[in-house]
């Protein structure tokens, strides 16, 4: 049986972005996300998650450059669940996204998403099924 690990998340940059060096000079970037969820009830507001992130190599290295605090982002990646000891040997465990691609949002592409977020379930299926009853199979000569 197959499985898929791929989360999008769209939120805020709570942090300065924390970008480090591992012992072979890769770059990991760690910041927390603040992303909304749907209301349980209709009129009433839930809290936000806080959401770690973090990025290695070429992507650490992008977003170190273009990301800031109080940024708005698209982050896509997986969840990973990792485990570690602290100092006082107990066990600690940490679940976090690994952001495999990521892109800054402007008032633009809000804009854009917010148009597209609007739009009814299916529409595009819509219009393809539109298309299908105005082809006219008369006119193909086999």
């Amino acid at each position: 049986m197959g499985s898929l690990n791929k989360t999008i998340l769209i939120g805020k940059v709570l942090d300065t972005p924390d970008m480090r060096f591992s012992v072979n000079g890769a770059g990991i970037i760690k910041f927390n996300l603040e992303v909304k969820r749907p209301p349980r009830v209709s009129g009433e507001e839930s809290p936000p998650d806080k959401i770690p992130i973090v990025a290695f190599s070429k992507q650490a290295e992008m977003l170190a450059e273009k990301v800031k605090q109080d940024d708005i982002v698209m982050i896509e990646g997986r969840v990973q669940v990792r485990t570690y000891n602290k100092q006082d040997g107990q066990t600690q465990w940490s679940t976090e996204v690994v952001a495999l691609s990521s892109i800054v949002l402007n008032e633009d592409n809000i804009k854009n998403f917010n148009v597209m977020s609007n739009l009814p379930l299916g529409t595009d299926n819509i219009q393809e099924d539109q298309a299908k009853k105005e082809e006219n199979y008369d006119d193909i000569p086999f």
